[in-house]
Parts: structure tokens; C-alpha cells; sequence
């Protein structure tokens, strides 16, 4: 046969108020709209290696070399910005970290966004 088990709890409810015990502390939240006309295929832009020492390789079909990119920190501060050179982007001079990747094209819409992590 099928046993069947019933549990019952009587949980008493505190309905009193609710003080922070912890102190307050201010946080600054940073959105960063991201939008574009401009339909990019997954598959059209690369970034090698990631991890990477500095030396981002593109391998793409839809940059050109008058594009640009720029770094952001995880608070969203820019720390590198530039023209893409020979489909690379160089961050060798930024300390290791997690980073975030932005290529835009020459009329500054955003192309591809990726994580990148630097350990070097």
C-alpha cells in the first residue's frame, strides 16, 4: 500500500517592526543602454584568445579598420580606448581583471560586446 506522512509546524510570525542592522551605504548603479540598427550574426565577429596576456586577435566579417573599441572596467570606467590595428586591440597596459569589450563601427554603433579577461 502507499503510507501517507502529514507534518504539521506551528511557526509563530513576527509581524513587528524590521530594523537594519547593518549601516547604510551609498551605491552608485551605472546602466549602460546598449542599441543598435545594425544586426550582427553571432558568428561574424571573434575574439581571441580570452583569457588573454594583453593581445586581443579579431577574426571577423564585419569590422573594418576604421573601427574603434573601448575597455570599461566592472564599474563601467573606460580604461583603454582606440582605433582596431591589423584586427588587434592591445590592453597589454591594464592591469589584470575582468573587462568589458566594446567594438563600434565608424558611425559609433555598437558591433559586439563581450566579457574579457585579462591575466596578465
Amino acid at each position: 500500500g502507499t503510507d501517507y506522512f502529514y507534518y504539521f509546524y506551528s511557526w509563530e510570525i513576527d509581524t513587528g517592526l524590521v530594523e537594519c542592522e547593518s549601516d547604510r551605504v551609498e551605491a552608485k548603479v551605472i546602466v549602460d543602454g546598449i542599441s543598435s540598427n545594425t544586426t550582427i550574426e553571432e558568428d561574424d565577429i571573434k575574439i581571441n584568445p580570452n583569457p588573454t596576456d594583453g593581445l586581443l586577435f579579431i577574426t571577423n566579417n564585419s569590422t573594418s579598420p576604421s573601427d574603434s573599441y573601448q575597455v570599461t572596467n566592472a564599474i563601467g570606467q573606460l580604461v583603454a580606448k582606440g582605433q582596431i590595428k591589423q584586427d588587434q586591440i592591445n590592453i597589454r597596459n591594464i592591469p589584470k581583471g575582468v573587462y568589458f569589450l566594446k567594438i563600434f563601427d565608424t558611425s559609433n554603433q555598437l558591433l559586439y560586446l563581450s566579457k574579457v579577461l585579462k591575466h596578465n
